[in-house]
């Protein structure tokens, strides 16, 4: 899945005004009717919820728009180019790629942006008649669109995310709660195919929950597989801090530490996103006293999967806090 791309988007010229006159019986030259060109064509970037990734749009495209059409005699207006509309999936983000600014965030089908208007229709001969000049020629040219370089980035829409060291077991907490060895979705990433799958909370109400590639140390300065992926952090409301008990992964708190230096190294802003701190246990044995973590789960086994299905469901309004 290619989930960034670079393109650039110019609107259509608009069309010519025309110069032309009235022709009647017995009138050699009559007054002036030239009318307007029509307006260029509008590069439009719009989500739609029949697409799934930005592979389709090859890096490097210049999607132009059609040109207005020239104004006509009898004061008739050009036609108006056909906007261009550039079909992306819901959860990408457009930025200006010279400057980084923050465009439009398509979060939800539907949504649309204008990113390069077509210019406007020159006005024709018949608005350049004045007492003095009853004949004019003068007409307008068809106003030019600007040209703009633009970033798409598209972020997976989910509610939750699970992230955690190599071998932590967020792949099968991701499939015990969503009671499917068949995620809902799939998503490719250049080294691995992330999850995300629907998790039931409650009769009437789920959350996706999105299976992250490993983190850990150094991920931020390119070991690993690096962090390009945290980009689909931006629209989760809740990060599940996975930690693993094995004897030979790190301290659990030396775990927590390192993921949220991770978070922090990549986009401050993620640290102000609710977390939950989850201890994924390997075996029989008891978590160390003082181990940070909100929940005590086994994945493998199914041990614990409700109250941490109880508890997201909670942080993310979908259930009431019920007070044991």
């Amino acid at each position: 899945m290619r989930d960034t791309v670079s393109i650039r988007a110019r609107g259509g010229r608009g069309g010519d005004g025309s110069a032309s006159f009235r022709r009647e019986k017995y009138v050699p030259r009559g007054g002036p009717d030239g009318g307007d060109g029509g307006r260029g064509g509008h590069v439009i970037i719009a989500a739609h919820d029949k697409v799934n990734s930005l592979r389709d749009i090859k890096p490097g495209t210049v999607f132009r728009a059609p040109s207005g059409g020239a104004g006509g005699k009898s004061g008739k207006y050009g036609r108006a180019g056909a906007d261009l509309i550039v079909r992306v999936p819901a959860g990408t983000a457009v930025l200006d790629a010279e400057t980084g600014e923050l465009l439009a965030d398509l979060a939800a089908n539907g949504d649309k942006i204008i990113v390069s208007a077509g210019g406007s229709g020159g006005r024709g001969n018949m608005h350049f008649a004045t007492p003095k000049n009853r004949v004019p020629l003068e007409f307008e040219p068809g106003g030019e669109s600007e040209e703009r370089a633009l970033s798409l980035e598209y972020s997976i829409p989910s509610e939750t995310a699970v992230i955690g060291f190599p071998g932590a077991g967020k792949s099968t907490l991701v499939r015990a709660l969503t009671g499917s060895r068949t995620p809902v979705g799939e998503y490719d990433f250049t080294t691995r195919k992330p999850y995300i799958g629907v998790c039931g909370a409650g009769e009437f109400a789920s959350f996706r929950m999105l299976d992250m590639p490993a983190l850990a140390d150094g991920s931020s300065e390119g070991r690993g597989v690096g962090n390009f992926f945290l980009r689909h952090l931006r629209r989760v409301e809740l990060i599940v801090l996975l930690i693993d008990f094995r004897p030979e992964a790190p301290e659990p708190e030396a775990q927590v530490e390192t993921l949220l230096r991770e978070l922090a190294a990549y986009d401050p802003e993620y640290l102000e996103k609710k977390r939950l701190v989850v201890y994924n246990r390997r075996d029989a044995e008891s978590p160390p006293e003082g181990a940070a973590r909100d929940i005590e789960i086994n994945a493998a086994r199914g041990e614990g999967l409700e109250d941490l299905r109880a508890a997201i469901s909670q942080s993310l309004g979908l259930t009431e806090d019920v007070e044991n």
